[in-house]
């Protein structure tokens, strides 16, 4: 009698989270891509940070870990107001949390100005970033045998009919900002995709925490030297996780839009 046939392994489920950070010159979107081992330890991870901070700095215990507030004081978080170096110490241990989650991270950057030259109709800038890291998304998810990757996002408008089509145009590949190497629909990103307030999603939270320092460091280079020597370290601290950065974010020296670096791939 033959032995019965292995059952398959159930298949990854994969979320991706996204947020962006702007400045005058330059745009950058992240995508914080987890599985349910990866996405459960990132949880983890903040929720303690929560507590911690509750217990210092009497914050609500449900508080939302927003990049800027943290950096500059404010809202929640005013209590940090004029304590950078709390509000860095805090910084650091977030983004040790993502690395240490086994987190993947796709970070892209693009010249405001740069998509004005390039373009007799340019792309908003959140479409032509997202759709140049969810290209990276995809092609994942395709290495990976993965079918699909759930996308949540930060909500980039009070018009959700604007913020919706925003990404269904970089998805479905009618954006005219899709890479020549990777044209067309993005088959293995889900549609649509979940538009949530960042307080909501500790995954958006990631990605918000990931965009603010990388362009922090690429983009405000002539800011105090206190602030670039911090901008810098914090993302040195980032670094093992960001396993593809493009455009603006790409390494000096680095042609081509594959650029993979130590962060492990998701289980």
């Amino acid at each position: 009698m033959s032995e019965p046939a292995a059952a398959s392994p159930p298949e990854e489920h994969w979320r991706g989270f996204a947020d962006e950070s702007y400045g005058q010159h330059d745009y950058y979107v992240a995508i914080v891509v987890t599985g349910q081992a990866q996405e459960a330890a990132l949880k983890a991870g903040f929720d303690a940070l929560r507590k911690e901070a509750a217990q210092k700095w009497k914050v609500p215990s449900d508080v939302e870990f927003h990049a800027y507030d943290i950096m500059q004081g404010c809202d929640d978080w005013k209590v940090l107001r004029g304590r950078v170096g709390d509000a860095a110490s805090l910084y650091r241990k977030l983004l040790k949390v993502i690395v240490a989650s086994g987190a993947k991270v796709a970070i892209e950057g693009v010249g405001i100005a740069d998509l004005a030259e390039e373009y007799d109709n340019p792309p908003y800038a959140h479409e032509a970033a997202a759709r140049l890291a969810l290209e990276q998304v995809d092609q994942w998810c395709a290495d990976a045998g993965v079918s699909a990757v759930e996308i949540t996002a930060d909500e980039i408008s009070s018009d959700m009919r604007f913020a919706t089509d925003v990404f269904n145009r970089a998805i479905d590949g009618t954006t005219v900002a899709a890479s020549d190497e990777h044209p067309g629909s993005l088959g293995h990103v889900a549609q649509p995709i979940a538009l949530v307030s960042s307080a909501s999603s500790d995954g958006v939270q990631a990605a918000d925490l990931v965009a603010h320092i990388v362009r922090r460091h690429f983009e405000e280079t002539s800011a105090a030297p206190r602030a670039v020597k911090l901008a810098r370290s914090l993302y040195h601290t980032l670094l093992p996780a960001l396993t593809y950065r493009g455009g603006r974010a790409a390494p000096k020296g680095v042609i081509g839009k594959n650029v993979c670096l130590p962060g492990g791939c998701l289980a």
